[in-house]
């Protein structure tokens, strides 16, 4: 499931944003190249959950089967939320890499 702008600015700070989202150019792309904004993490959630119908549809798994939740939100570089993430994962396909290196 995708990510949802967050604030009430969305509207107007991103307008005109659906012509650069053709041909799977990725969103946070667009926002970086078209949009000059940069995201980062502020905080992630992870819990186990029950499917709902509608994500359930989506994911092609029966109601009510566990899914990973992943909940998040992203700031610019202002500190202004811009991204806040709900999605729902199948738990038969999760996957958890920590990478500690760090890189500039």
């Amino acid at each position: 499931m995708r990510t949802s702008p967050a604030g009430p600015r969305w509207p107007f700070r991103f307008a005109g944003i659906d012509r650069h989202l053709q041909d799977g150019v990725p969103l946070y792309t667009v926002w970086r190249d078209v949009y000059d904004v940069r995201l980062k993490a502020a905080w992630r959630s992870f819990a186990a959950a029950a499917a709902s119908p509608r994500v359930a549809e989506i994911l092609e798994i029966p109601p009510g089967a566990p899914v990973l939740l992943r909940e998040g939100l992203n700031l610019d570089e202002d500190g202004s939320p811009t991204v806040y993430i709900h999605r729902s994962c199948r738990s038969d396909r999760v996957r958890f890499v920590a990478n500690y290196l760090q890189t500039d």
